[in-house]
């Protein structure tokens, strides 16, 4: 997932990502996101918060954001 991998990147890395969750999430969790090429819809909109709009949550989750 291209987009989620973007948005680890601009944080820093997995876990900082999951610290700027709420409630935040483990480094593992954001792992299985990469694996499983899906993040659950409300932390779609959280990542985009993280990420100060740079990755959206129409790129992460397109067939429920358009």
């Amino acid at each position: 997932m291209e987009a989620l991998q973007r948005a680890i990147d601009i944080c820093g890395s997995q876990e900082k990502l999951g610290q700027k969750l709420d409630p935040p999430v483990k480094q593992q969790s954001v792992s299985g996101w990469l694996e499983r090429k899906r993040i659950p819809p409300e932390r779609a909109i959280q990542v985009e918060t993280a990420t100060d709009g740079q990755v959206t949550r129409q790129e992460l989750c397109p067939d429920l954001y358009q």
